[in-house]
């Protein structure tokens, strides 16, 4: 596909396409856009693809930190398919992504901002807002930034359960919200019902 023009096109031409999965694609060609010219801050290590429904593994934890001084982007797990928008994988797994200063203080509690992407439910992923994250890091953040089960292959409210699971245990944080007002304001309002509201240090809409 060339431009969501294209893709629109093909979705009306091809009857047997869902449209949902014709706007994945509508949308992720937009935001490939949005994010052409990007690079990453260099003073900020990302540690990519942990899973928030499994404990770590400390082992595999530490052979990840095993990397040259230069090296910022540490793959705890490899995504497989789960960046693929036309995979099952895409709309039903728990990775998620921290990042944080590259001169990590170990007596310094860094101020966390929770990120949760927009998509109305049934379209996105923390690489929607992967540079954006990284940029809040850079100012002296950790930034915690993650996935979770999308519709329709996932009904409500499995996907709300997630962002207050993946959002939890991380003390008093700032949360992000993106650009799909409705999907990031009630992402928030589920977890002020369900959590403790002193745990909030207050909203970031972006």
């Amino acid at each position: 596909m060339k431009n969501v023009s294209e893709i629109i096109n093909q979705g009306n031409k091809n009857a047997e396409l869902p449209a949902w999965l014709n706007m994945r694609h509508a949308w992720s060609a937009s935001d490939a856009k949005r994010d052409e010219g990007l690079i990453y801050p260099n003073n900020v290590i990302q540690i990519k693809n942990l899973d928030y429904k499994k404990a770590i593994d400390v082992k595999k934890w530490n052979e990840s930190f095993q990397r040259e001084d230069n090296e910022r982007i540490i793959y705890y797990n490899e995504p497989d398919d789960a960046s693929n928008l036309d995979s099952e994988r895409y709309a039903s797994n728990s990775l998620f992504d921290i990042y944080y200063p590259v001169e990590l203080d170990a007596q310094t509690s860094y101020p966390v901002i929770v990120s949760i992407h927009g998509g109305g439910w049934f379209y996105g992923d923390k690489e929607l807002y992967s540079y954006y994250c990284c940029h809040l890091a850079s100012k002296g953040f950790a930034v915690v930034n993650f996935n979770y089960r999308l519709a329709p292959q996932n009904k409500y409210p499995l996907y709300s359960r997630e962002c207050r699971d993946a959002s939890s245990g991380y003390g008093k944080v700032l949360y992000a919200g993106g650009f799909s007002r409705s999907a990031a304001y009630s992402k928030l309002l589920y977890y002020c019902r369900e959590c403790s509201v002193s745990e909030q240090a207050g909203f970031l809409y972006i």
